[in-house]
């Protein structure tokens, strides 16, 4: 079974998810409506791909500085040197 039917058909009376309501207008061929709840969709995943990213480019001294201790760092070399 897709998962779109099964959303349909275990969801609650009357509640109307974004995924629902883009569902809906586009197999009605209404694509100017369901263009805002897909654009609300695509915002809601680009925020935490986003956070990942700027957390993970950081540079170790970079978290330390924000509070966070570790205690151990990495060597260039990859052998890891303990404070």
């Amino acid at each position: 079974m897709k998962e779109m039917p099964a959303t349909l058909l275990l969801r609650p009376f009357g509640l109307n998810t974004l995924a629902i309501d883009v569902w809906e207008h586009t197999s009605e061929a209404m694509w100017q409506e369901a263009a805002v709840p897909a654009l609300a969709i695509v915002v809601a995943g680009l925020v935490p791909v986003l956070l990942t990213l700027r957390l993970g480019t950081r540079k170790p001294s970079e978290l330390l500085t924000r509070g966070t201790r570790a205690s151990c760092i990495p060597s260039s070399r990859g052998a890891v040197l303990d404070r």
